[in-house]
């Protein structure tokens, strides 16, 4: 329970909340008489500092037993609104072979699908078959008001499914946690009597040193070897015998100067005729030549034989909510312009298909045409999809309804709606 005050309201707190008093003026701390307290015979107070406490809410369980007469589209529907949390469990008796329910959320307009994690394998469903036994699935329900659980296909079977839904005000525990068990006990390496199998491999199968090799005085295993070697390389090499270097065609041994003849002359020259000549300096080389490439860039020029193909609709509520194909083949959309002098919001939904989509096809954008200002005024949207449109690679189809949802298939109303489409 949340406890809020408006400074300069002019309105008291309860008495039995904190004691007597008045409101507090603009910038007075809010005294505490029983909401400070600790349990009963505690000395400690629950919290300090400013601001009222805040005490955690929850609802009481609402529960629907479905079985095979329970109609569809049965649902429990509970109030959200100030709450983060919902809990649903299934607890299944006797045998069920098939049915489902789905999990949904309101948005002040449309039912809408909502997914949850279950806890039992941390997966995530919108719905749930009733076959799939004893779970508990969690849902985070902040800004809607209100969550239903519904039976969208009848039960299987001579047994039923008991579905409580808990709703609470502050989130729960995460379904997930990170890192150990605290209360676990983690077994740990506590000496050489647990080297085993691998581990023992490793500590005794170290190989033979090779002939003439030594490991250094006062090292042993591994470790000796690899101190050794590092002594060997941060220090002078000394080298016994003779050393015979051979210098090779090109390669001036007394001062290792830059050649200037050999291969590297033949390379600095100039090289056959109609092939790039170059100097082996610093210097900048000209080039000269035609060049080309396979694929050349375009610039569009307006004229009369060139442009965008324009489409123009006035939806008159038809069967399909105006299923219309405007290209039956690929193509690029790139812009539209819709228009409203509807009282209500109306969806305009672009399918990528080549014949006319329905309410069970799933388009690719959903957009929003506004509900007019005032009776006097319209409203709508222009958009620009970019220079580069939207690809369709199968066609170029729309329809329009006044749900969100994708398989609404609420018609408009004639005469209020007109729609600009701009394509190749």
């Amino acid at each position: 329970m949340t406890i809020s005050v408006t400074p300069g309201s002019g309105k008291s707190i309860a008495s039995d909340l904190i004691g007597t008093g008045t409101a507090p003026a603009i910038g007075q701390d809010v005294g505490y008489s029983k909401l400070d307290q600790g349990p009963t015979g505690s000395s400690s107070p629950v919290r300090q500092g400013n601001g009222l406490y805040i005490q955690d809410d929850y609802q009481a369980p609402v529960n629907l037993t479905i079985n095979s007469s329970t109609n569809v589209n049965s649902a429990v529907t509970v109030a959200t609104s100030g709450y983060d949390t919902v809990i649903v469990s299934h607890i299944v008796s006797g045998t069920v072979t098939g049915g489902n329910t789905a999990f949904e959320v309101y948005d002040g307009t449309s039912w809408i699908a909502i997914k949850g994690g279950l806890i039992s394998n941390y997966g995530t469903a919108t719905n749930y078959n009733l076959n799939g036994g004893n779970n508990c699935y969690q849902f985070n329900v902040a800004g809607f008001p209100q969550f239903r659980t519904r039976l969208t296909s009848a039960l299987v079977g001579s047994g039923s499914v008991n579905v409580a839904v808990i709703v609470s005000s502050a989130p729960d525990v995460p379904l997930m946690t990170v890192g150990l068990d605290p209360a676990a006990t983690v077994p740990l390496p506590s000496g050489a009597a647990q080297e085993t199998g691998n581990l023992a491999t490793i500590a005794t199968a170290q190989g033979a040193g090779g002939t003439g090799i030594s490991q250094p005085t006062g090292g042993s295993g591994l470790l000796g070897w690899l101190s050794g070697i590092y002594k060997a390389i941060t220090s002078t090499l000394t080298v016994s015998g003779s050393v015979t270097a051979n210098a090779g065609t090109n390669l001036n041994t007394s001062l290792l100067a830059v050649e200037t003849g050999g291969n590297l002359t033949t390379l600095a020259g100039a090289v056959s005729g109609g092939k790039v000549q170059a100097n082996i300096t610093n210097s900048s080389v000209p080039v000269t030549g035609t060049f080309w490439q396979t694929t050349q860039p375009m610039t569009m020029v307006p004229s009369a034989t060139n442009g965008l193909t324009p489409y123009r609709s006035l939806p008159t509520g038809a069967t399909n909510q105006d299923s219309t194909v405007i290209k039956s083949s690929a193509g690029t959309l790139f812009g539209i312009q819709a228009s409203s002098i509807a009282t209500s919001a109306v969806w305009l939904k672009l399918y990528d298909t080549a014949t006319a989509p329905t309410s069970s096809s799933t388009p690719i954008k959903t957009i929003l045409i506004p509900a007019n200002t005032t009776s006097a005024n319209g409203a709508g949207n222009n958009l620009n999809l970019s220079t580069m449109g939207v690809k369709f690679s199968n066609g170029i189809a729309f329809r329009v309804s006044t749900g969100i949802a994708d398989s609404d298939a609420t018609a408009v109303t004639t005469g209020q709606l007109a729609i600009n489409f701009d394509y190749v």
